[in-house]
């Protein structure tokens, strides 16, 4: 019997992130379910003072998402078990 259709794992950039996926691929795998990988970003206020003039909160706002995005999908990318992993950064 499946236990799980659905799992939802938030990393948050930390040293255990490597474990926790793979505990989570594993309990996906037993289950046949599916794996969801989010990292949450805080949005920066809007009326935030910049100490450089050089970039908009907006600018910094891309940087980081790219940055935190290229960390998941070398994250997600390291293998944690043999296949063909299936996987889709949004």
């Amino acid at each position: 019997m499946k236990r799980f259709k659905n799992i939802l794992v938030v990393l948050d950039m930390g040293a255990g992130d490597k474990a926790i996926l793979r505990r989570a691929a594993s309990l996906a795998e037993n289950n046949q379910a599916q794996l969801t990988v989010v990292n949450v970003i805080k949005e920066l206020p809007r009326d935030m003072p910049m100490l450089i003039v050089a970039i908009t909160p907006m600018k910094l706002q891309e940087l980081i998402v790219g940055e935190r995005r290229k960390y998941l999908e070398q994250i997600v990318a390291t293998p944690t078990k043999k296949g063909d992993p299936c996987r889709e950064t949004i």
